[in-house]
């Protein structure tokens, strides 16, 4: 029973904590707004849309979109990338109907309840967007992310005691959520707490001092505090930081092309598509699609990512480590490529590679959790005791960063294999509280308890 726990909690952990890890990166560049959306959902310029080289990576994107829809019509992963292609390229209405057609096949497809809900923001229909972000979180009760995007758009409707009901509740299973956290600080701001919001405002800047926001919420609620001075700093900060987001996206409005974009765009829809493709074992529709998606993201680790495994799964295991040798070193300092690359090694059995990886994501990440979750999931595989300790130390420490039900869960899994049961039986009792509905933690403490 416990190694099946082990198994299983190891994987979803380390889905969990690349997710966690991902959305602390963005934080910093942007607020809540802008969080979740990923280049696929972002519209067209209209202007570029006339353009003839538009047209043409248009023409390209149409055929992926009958190639996958006649190949895999009742697949929900379908739809969604064809959503997604639509979207990118201005075409509002058909993405939605694509979305809609995820939900027909699969009521319980949550990324179509996500989607529908990004579009019903962007046109201003906040309570049709509530709805679709309501699903979501029914569908995927785990998630930080939707009750994030539910709890904007509420406020964004004016409903600010509800987004605050559905924050607290977030953070109640996600202390670390901090999205969350910086919006619940806005919420409360104008709710005119300015003690809780100050609390809120102050815990996300322990973790990143650069959401502009945040910096405001803190300006204003110290001022009506009366505390002048570090008002006076907070709007210093807020102003600076202001400035800076000003400033590169006004670069970013030079330097960036439609017409590049549209190809980036196209190229992620490559990968989508062959990772559909592989997912039905059509392993030679899948490199070539790569194939193309490499030509037109040259800079990406993803498309090479998938790649390796495409080589691994037709047999060629040598070429396919060594190519995920290349990737360690050409991306050793993008986080989510190695994540992915350690996360290959390890279910290839090439422990040291994956070692290796994960203390290079703990080297450049040192403040975030991934690395050393993934290094706690890893040593639950090695037998020796030193390991074992090591692994402990590792899962203390993801769960001091971000102290969620899934990380307890590592660090109860870590102490039994070290023989510590004390721990072990505190660190889930940990996880249960934070996660109680999660049956697997209550029957586990059930058979520890009787030990």
């Amino acid at each position: 029973m416990f190694g099946n726990f082990v198994r299983r909690v190891a994987r979803i952990h380390i889905l969990l904590a690349i997710l966690g890890f991902l959305v602390v990166i963005v934080i910093a560049r942007s607020f809540v707004a802008r969080l979740f959306t990923d280049p696929l959902t972002q519209l067209a310029h209209p202007s570029s849309k006339a353009d003839p080289e538009f047209k043409q990576v248009w023409e390209q994107a149409r055929t992926l979109l009958q190639q996958i829809t006649h190949a895999f019509p009742d697949d929900p992963q379908t739809w969604n990338l064809a959503g997604q292609i639509h979207s990118r390229f201005g075409r509002a209405s058909d993405a939605k109907a694509c979305w809609k057609r995820c939900l027909a096949i699969d009521p319980k497809f949550v990324e179509g309840y996500h989607r529908l809900g990004f579009l019903a923001t962007e046109a201003g229909d906040f309570k049709l967007a509530a709805e679709y972000y309501r699903q979501a979180c029914k569908v995927d009760p785990n998630s930080a992310v939707y009750p994030t995007l539910l709890a904007e758009v509420l406020m964004q409707d004016g409903q600010l005691e509800e987004a605050r009901h559905v924050l607290e509740k977030c953070l109640q299973k996600h202390p670390e959520a901090v999205a969350a956290r910086a919006l619940l600080a806005q919420v409360l701001s104008q709710l005119r707490e300015d003690g809780s919001a100050i609390f809120h405002a102050q815990q996300v800047v322990r973790v990143t001092t650069e959401v502009s926001n945040v910096y405001q919420v803190l300006a204003v609620s110290l001022e009506r505090q009366g505390r002048r001075e570090e008002a006076a700093e907070a709007r210093k900060k807020f102003l600076e930081l202001k400035k800076l987001e000003e400033e590169t996206h006004r670069k970013q409005l030079k330097e960036d092309s439609p017409i590049e974009a549209a190809r980036q765009a196209l190229g992620r829809a490559y990968i989508g598509a062959a990772r559909i493709f592989a997912a039905y074992g059509q392993f030679d529709n899948a490199q070539a699609l790569l194939a193309n998606a490499s030509r037109l993201c040259s800079q990406d680790g993803e498309p090479m990512v998938l790649q390796a495994w495409l080589q691994y799964q037709c047999g060629s295991a040598k070429e396919a480590l060594r190519l995920l040798e290349a990737i360690a070193e050409q991306f050793r300092d993008e986080p989510a490529t190695l994540m992915a690359v350690a996360e290959l090694a390890r279910q290839w059995g090439e422990t040291q590679l994956a070692k290796r990886v994960g203390t290079r994501l703990i080297t450049i990440r040192p403040r975030e959790p991934a690395g050393y979750a993934f290094l706690a999931g890893l040593s639950l595989q090695d037998p020796t005791a030193e390991e074992s300790f090591a692994g402990l130390v590792c899962a203390l420490r993801a769960a001091t960063l971000a102290p969620n039900a899934e990380n307890f869960a590592l660090v109860a899994m870590c102490a039994k294999k070290s023989g510590d049961d004390t721990t072990a039986k505190a660190a889930l009792q940990e996880a249960e509280r934070l996660d109680p509905d999660n049956e697997i933690y209550a029957r586990l403490l059930k058979e520890w308890w009787k030990d």
